[in-house]
């Protein structure tokens, strides 16, 4: 399991219910994260995975890069793979409405070439 948890005092948690204003809060709270230090792949994955929910593909695909290329060079790479850490998200993705066909695309658009 690589479910990734912050101190709750510091940081708030990945939105998991509906609600209009969560998602706009979590991206401006992941912007300022991944500008400062102490990011892990963690926080790349729920970079993502925010800006999926709000609508920027572009962005999404761009943190879920990062995210597999630093959970590669992570000592968790050896419990499992980034396919693993990202299918544990997909309840939430749903939640927000991203479907199982839209998830399906992502994990082959995020995909590396040598793991094509």
């Amino acid at each position: 399991v690589f479910l990734v948890h912050r101190d709750p005092r510091n940081i708030p948690s990945f939105p998991t219910r509906r609600s209009s204003d969560l998602p706009e809060t979590a991206q401006k709270y992941y912007d300022q994260l991944l500008a400062g230090n102490g990011i892990i792949w963690g926080d790349y994955l729920n970079a993502g995975n925010t800006a999926w929910i709000n609508g920027d593909i572009q962005k999404a695909i761009s943190h879920y890069r990062t995210f597999i290329r630093e959970f590669g060079k992570s000592s968790d790479s050896q419990r499992g793979t980034w396919m693993d850490a990202f299918e544990e998200n997909e309840d939430i993705l749903e939640s927000y409405g991203i479907n199982r066909r839209d998830i399906c695309l992502m994990k082959e658009i995020i995909r590396p070439e040598n793991q094509q």
